[in-house]
């Protein structure tokens, strides 16, 4: 997996397809190292932190990657276990986002022009390429991305944005199926997050 995923973070390093776009910070780019193992559980976040005044191409403090990240943290005070752990039993993190967002209104979610980019152009070859067993989405932006996935067949019960409908969901994407929880924001409602996260968990195994 090592040469086609390096190629995939490279891609993401490059990427210019929201160049004109408001609010996308492209100094700041999400670069996720490879599974450690099979990914059981996949957790989609919206977008890396957005930090002001960096004017030079740098990777981004993500969960990935920044032991103080909200939502690492949230992870593993979910879980109980250090990330190392989380990482050997199979969790795994992307974001709908591959650029960090410059907050509106106090809230960092992408457009969803950005968002629809970042889908077709980048996660649907990381979901290709890593197959999750199961995935959590937090938040109306991750989910949007997730459905937005290239060659995504799903049943007709979630949706884009709107109501939320936490499944599971049994998708497909090309030649493999895997089961998708829909939660809100992590912050906005942890109780009802930590509950739809320990769902998947259990039955993707990770603990």
């Amino acid at each position: 997996m090592s040469t086609s995923w390096e190629q995939l973070q490279r891609d993401i390093w490059v990427c210019n397809a929201c160049e004109n776009l408001a609010r996308v910070t492209l100094t700041i780019r999400q670069q996720t190292d490879p599974p450690r193992t099979a990914v059981k559980l996949l957790v989609v976040g919206i977008a890396p932190p957005f930090k002001p005044n960096i004017n030079e191409k740098t990777p981004a403090k993500s969960a990935t990657s920044d032991p103080t990240d909200n939502l690492r943290q949230f992870l593993t005070k979910t879980f109980g276990h250090s990330w190392e752990h989380l990482l050997n039993e199979g969790l795994f993190v992307l974001h709908a986002a591959k650029c960090a967002i410059q907050p509106k209104d106090g809230y960092q979610n992408p457009p969803r022009e950005v968002v629809d980019n970042c889908a077709s152009r980048h996660l649907t070859r990381e979901f290709l390429e890593i197959k999750p067993r199961y995935v959590v989405t937090f938040g109306e932006r991750a989910r949007r991305a997730v459905l937005k996935i290239s060659h995504c067949h799903k049943p007709p019960g979630p949706k884009l944005s709107g109501e939320l409908f936490e499944g599971p969901w049994q998708m497909t994407i090309k030649d493999f199926e895997y089961t998708l929880f829909v939660s809100p924001f992590f912050s906005q409602n942890p109780a009802n997050a930590q509950r739809i996260l320990k769902q998947a968990a259990q039955l993707a195994t990770v603990d």
